[in-house]
């Protein structure tokens, strides 16, 4: 009955390998021992594993074991045989253990794998003394107790006997002298039997009983069950140690899976903001060959005229400054190009000195208004204070290369009206163009 049973946890949990050897195990016994109501639902048993595992099974001999047992049923009720009444007696009992032992596997805490099997194990063998213990691989005899009886006589040398030895040991089996020095009567119990959790060959923990009033001790039958508990228990870690492993390698996945995630959204941003980049790049560059061509129209224009014989002194002046402040806006707009490829290398430098902003402004201005002029757009510049010079410590080609994009765009967008040049100075110098 045992090995059915067992046989048919290992189903439930999907070891089918371990299920059948178990069932041929159970009919086996059964066979030898002449137990026909043991044997016949053991058949029926073998059936169902076969049917799990894709083989052939007979139906028709389970189906006949099924009604047989009806009829032995049928017939312990009828003749109160207290001989054949044992069976089922029996066979409640350990099915109620059964389902008793599955909690076992399903248990969810490390805690409940040790508290079930105490719990079983103390109604099972009406234990006197009963407790679970957990210890470490390497551990030499130090164990602690984590459910069951904390307080109260056992025999220490049993326990690290089992620990030492990573096999089910009972106190009668231990040496005269250990026996002596851990004595059956100061224990209070007849008989007690520690059995051993091992995992990689290693005693990680047990389950130790004890009892008082049963002469011939733990029978084989015993040592049986509580090794049934132990390997529930066993398996129900390996399962919770593979499920907390399995959690956290999801949280590890997770946590890659975001860093990706972030990394590749990051990637995106720079991607884009290369792109962008390269298009603003590609825009300037097609723009700046016509801002070049405003300066170098006015150095051009201005020279021919000064090529002329009847042209006043201070004309002439005038239209050198002019070509002057022109040329000085022809090598801004050089240097423009010559920046991008400084900030793209992170090497742009500004040369800061102290400059009067009004002459500054008006000489740009002075190269703007023929182009603002020859669209139909008037050009006006505007201070506050009016007339009075503004100084300030700035980098005069980058000022000037500002306002000539700013007054360019201003141009470009225009389609009739003003353009304003607004230089204001308070608690901070300001220059707009509106």
């Amino acid at each position: 009955h045992f090995l059915r049973e067992y046989a048919l946890i290992c189903l439930a949990s999907g070891r089918l390998t371990e299920a059948r050897k178990l069932i041929r195990a159970s009919i086996d016994v059964a066979t030898k021992y002449s137990m026909e109501f043991e044997l016949l639902q053991s058949k029926v048993a073998e059936a169902n594993i076969c049917s799990a595992m894709g083989e052939h099974c007979n139906w028709a001999q389970a189906a006949f074991a099924e009604k047989r047992i009806l009829e032995l049923t049928k017939h312990i009720t009828a003749t109160k045989n207290s001989d054949l009444y044992a069976f089922p007696i029996v066979s409640e009992r350990y099915r109620v253990l059964t389902e008793r032992a599955v909690k076992i596997l399903n248990a969810d805490s490390i805690e409940t794998i040790y508290k079930e099997p105490v719990s079983i194990a103390r109604d099972l063998f009406a234990s006197r003394y009963c407790f679970a213990f957990r210890c470490a691989p390497d551990s030499v005899g130090h164990f602690d107790v984590v459910a069951g009886d904390k307080s109260g006589q056992f025999s220490r040398t049993l326990v690290e006997n089992c620990i030492k030895l990573g096999k089910p040991t009972i106190l009668v089996d231990l040496p005269e002298e250990e026996s002596l020095t851990n004595s059956i009567m100061a224990l209070d119990a007849s008989d007690a039997m520690c059995c051993p959790i091992v995992e990689d060959g290693l005693c990680i923990g047990g389950v130790y009983i004890s009892r008082k009033g049963v002469a011939q001790g733990f029978s084989e039958v015993d040592q049986n069950l509580l090794k049934f508990l132990v390997n529930l228990a066993q398996s129900s870690l390996r399962v919770h140690k593979s499920i907390i492993r399995d959690r956290e390698n999801n949280i590890q996945l997770s946590e890659k899976v975001k860093e990706l995630t972030s990394l590749t959204h990051e990637l995106e941003i720079a991607k884009r903001n290369a792109d962008q980049g390269s298009l603003a790049k590609t825009t300037f560059l097609a723009n700046i060959s016509h801002e070049i061509r405003t300066p170098l129209s006015v150095v051009m224009g201005f020279s021919e005229l000064l090529a002329g014989k009847d042209i006043e002194q201070s004309t002439r002046l005038k239209y050198h400054k002019i070509i002057k402040d022109s040329g000085s806006l022809l090598n801004a707009l050089l240097s423009d190009v010559i920046d991008i490829a400084k900030i793209e290398a992170d090497k742009i430098e500004f040369h800061n000195e102290t400059c009067d902003l009004l002459e500054l402004v008006e000489s740009v201005i002075a190269v703007m208004r023929e182009k603002a002029e020859a669209k139909g757009l008037g050009l006006t510049f505007v201070t506050s204070p009016e007339g009075e010079k503004i100084f300030a410590t700035v980098d005069p080609n980058r000022v000037k290369q500002i306002l000539v994009n700013l007054l360019s765009n201003a141009i470009k967008f225009s389609k009739s009206g003003e353009i304003r040049v607004l230089l204001s100075l308070g608690k901070q110098v300001h220059l707009r163009v509106i």
